[in-house]
C-alpha cells in the first residue's frame, strides 16, 4: 500500500510540473480567444461611431416603384393581395378605343384652254387631293363628259391624279391624246378611292368612293373658226343671172404672234373657185341658199370636194379663248390651296379675241353670224 501512495504521489508532482512546463512553453487557447474577443468589440464601435456620422435616408416605398413602372389608369390601384409574400402577378389594362376610318372628296378647283409652243392645245386642270384619315387613298382619276342637246353625259377617264398628301394641290394637262375634241363643250369630275387602314371599315365597307362634279363646263376650243355675216343671192341683169356672193370671215389661232388673227373676204362669189375667201387656204363659197331661214352658206375646199361645211347667217360662232371655269364653292373654299395661276405659261392665250365686225344692216338677214357642221 505506502508502495502505491508514492507511485500516486510522484504522478501527481510530474502532472503539476508539466501543466507548468506547458504554460510557460505553449500556448494558451484562453488567451487568444479573449484577445479576439476584444478585437472584435473594438471593430464594433468603430463601426458604430460611423455609422453615427451619416444621415438616416427616407424609407422606400416599393409600391410606389412599382405602380411608376406599369403606369396604370389614375382610377385604378394595385390590389392589396398583389402585395402578399406569396407568388403572384398583375397585368394592368389599359382600353384603347378603335377609331373608323374617314374620307373626304377632293375637288376641280379650276379648268382652262392654254395654248404654249410647239403648237399644243390643252385643258390645264386644277385641284385638291382628297383627305383621309386611318385610310388610304388607292386611286384618284378625273372623267370628262361633252354634253349633247338632250343633257346625257357619257363619262370618260382623262387624267389620274397621284395622292401627295391631304388636302395637296394638283395640276394636270389633258388634251386630244386623252379622247378631248375640239369645238366640244365638257364638264368635269374628281373621283376617289380610299381604304381602310383601321380595325374598323367604312359604312359601306372595307373601302370608300366619293366623287365631285364641276357646275359648269368649258369649251375645248378650235384652233380656227368661219362666220358669215351677210349674203346676197343671184341676181338678174341685162346679160343673164349673176351669181351670188358672202361677205365671210376667218378667224385662227396665230401660233407666231400667240393671238387670234383674222381675215375678213368681203365679196366671195358664188361657185367661183379662184375667189378664194383666204388666200392661204384653198376654200371657197359653193351655193348660197337664200331660200333657207337662216340663210345658208355652204363652203367646199377646191381640192377636195369632200372637204366642206355649211355657214349659217345669224348665228354666233364659237370663241378661240374661253373663258376659265372656276369653283365657287366646295372643298376648294374650304381651306384647300388655291390651285396655282398658270396663265403667265399660257403664251398670251388670255387674250381676248379680236373685235367681231359689226353688220351695217345693208340686207335684211341681220348681223351675227355663226357656224355649224359639216352638211
Amino acid at each position: 500500500m505506502q508502495n502505491l501512495d508514492k507511485v500516486a504521489i510522484i504522478a501527481v508532482a510530474l502532472i503539476l510540473l508539466l501543466g507548468v512546463a506547458y504554460t510557460f512553453v505553449g500556448s494558451d487557447p484562453a488567451k487568444t480567444l479573449a484577445a479576439n474577443i476584444t478585437e472584435a468589440a473594438e471593430k464594433i464601435d468603430e463601426t458604430s461611431d460611423a455609422q453615427s456620422s451619416l444621415r438616416p435616408s427616407a424609407a422606400t416605398t416599393y409600391d410606389e416603384d412599382i405602380e411608376a413602372l406599369f403606369e396604370p389608369p389614375s382610377t385604378s390601384g394595385f390590389p392589396e393581395w398583389s402585395f402578399y409574400r406569396r407568388p403572384t402577378s398583375y397585368r394592368p389594362t389599359v382600353v384603347i378605343e378603335v377609331l373608323p376610318p374617314s374620307h373626304s372628296e377632293g375637288a376641280i378647283c379650276k379648268v382652262e384652254a392654254l395654248r404654249v409652243q410647239p403648237k399644243r392645245l390643252f385643258f390645264a386642270i386644277s385641284g385638291i387631293c382628297a383627305s383621309v384619315q386611318r385610310a388610304t387613298v388607292t386611286a384618284q382619276v378625273i372623267e370628262a363628259a361633252k354634253i349633247d342637246e338632250s343633257g346625257d353625259r357619257t363619262w370618260f377617264e382623262v387624267a389620274q391624279v397621284p395622292h401627295t398628301g391631304n388636302g395637296d394641290p394638283f395640276t394636270v394637262e389633258v388634251g386630244t391624246d386623252a379622247g378631248l375634241e375640239q369645238g366640244e363643250e365638257y364638264t368635269f369630275r374628281f373621283s376617289s378611292t380610299a381604304s381602310s387602314t383601321s380595325a374598323k371599315d367604312f359604312p359601306g365597307g372595307k373601302t370608300n368612293a366619293r366623287t365631285t362634279e364641276i357646275d359648269g363646263q368649258i369649251l375645248f376650243p378650235k384652233n380656227e373658226v368661219w362666220q358669215a355675216r351677210r349674203a346676197n343671192g343671184p341676181t338678174a341683169s341685162a346679160t343673164g343671172t349673176i351669181p351670188g356672193s358672202a361677205t365671210i370671215t376667218y378667224y385662227w389661232w396665230n401660233w407666231d404672234k400667240m393671238k387670234v388673227d383674222s381675215y375678213t373676204a368681203q365679196s366671195a362669189i358664188e361657185r367661183d373657185e379662184s375667189s378664194l375667201i383666204y388666200p392661204e387656204l384653198p376654200y371657197y363659197v359653193y351655193q348660197v341658199r337664200m331660200d333657207k331661214n337662216p340663210i345658208e352658206v355652204h363652203v367646199r375646199n377646191a381640192g377636195d370636194r369632200r372637204d366642206r361645211f355649211v355657214l349659217l347667217v345669224g348665228q354666233p360662232i364659237q370663241t378661240l379663248t374661253p373663258e376659265p371655269w372656276e369653283a365657287t364653292s366646295g372643298p376648294c373654299l374650304d381651306g384647300g390651296d388655291d390651285p396655282e395661276d398658270d396663265s403667265a405659261s399660257s403664251g398670251g392665250s388670255s387674250d381676248p379675241d379680236v373685235d367681231m365686225p359689226v353688220d351695217d344692216g345693208d340686207d335684211d338677214s341681220g348681223g351675227g353670224g355663226g357656224l355649224f357642221g359639216d352638211d
